[in-house]
């Protein structure tokens, strides 16, 4: 008795699960269903590549976990290649201590006007052109004595 109650619930159960959606009234068709394109407006505007072959220079203000805070020290960074949005030159700098260093870096301008560097030593830089002769960089490099510093240059 128990098995006939359980199989009674069971074909309920599978009768009660089959389909609950209404066939498509009509011939099914095997040809799939395409829809044409829609037109939108997207444009894709020509990027202009800013011209950044020049010595921009200013001031840097910045926080050492080594050798603290640090302010209106020099920075110049001398491009002298560019290729469409990427380019290259000698950055000099003036270390908080007194010495001046210089080293090689990288870059490139995204078509939004974002500006990244990578240093030859180590660190890098992101920065946005603010017009023609001026840029903000931020400074970052990991490490023992990691370094965060803020850079404003202007092209001479």
């Amino acid at each position: 008795m128990k098995w006939i109650g359980i199989a009674i619930l069971l074909v309920g159960i599978i009768l009660c699960a089959g389909c609950t959606s209404t066939s498509p009234s009509g011939p099914v068709s095997l040809t799939p269903v395409t829809t044409p394109p829609t037109t939108s407006m997207n444009v894709t505007a020509k990027t202009i590549t800013p011209n950044m072959i020049g010595i921009w220079s200013g001031n840097a203000t910045g926080l050492s976990t080594v050798r603290g805070y640090a302010e209106n020290f020099a920075m110049k960074y001398n491009i002298t290649v560019q290729k469409g949005q990427v380019f290259a030159g000698i950055k000099e700098y003036e270390r908080p201590d007194g010495p001046v260093l210089s080293e090689n870096f990288t870059g490139a301008i995204t078509s939004s006007g974002d500006i990244y560097l990578s240093d030859a030593i180590a660190g890098i830089q992101i920065g946005k052109i603010k017009d023609q002769n001026n840029v903000e960089l931020v400074y970052l490099e990991d490490g023992a004595d990691s370094k965060t510093m803020i850079f404003y240059l202007t092209r001479k």
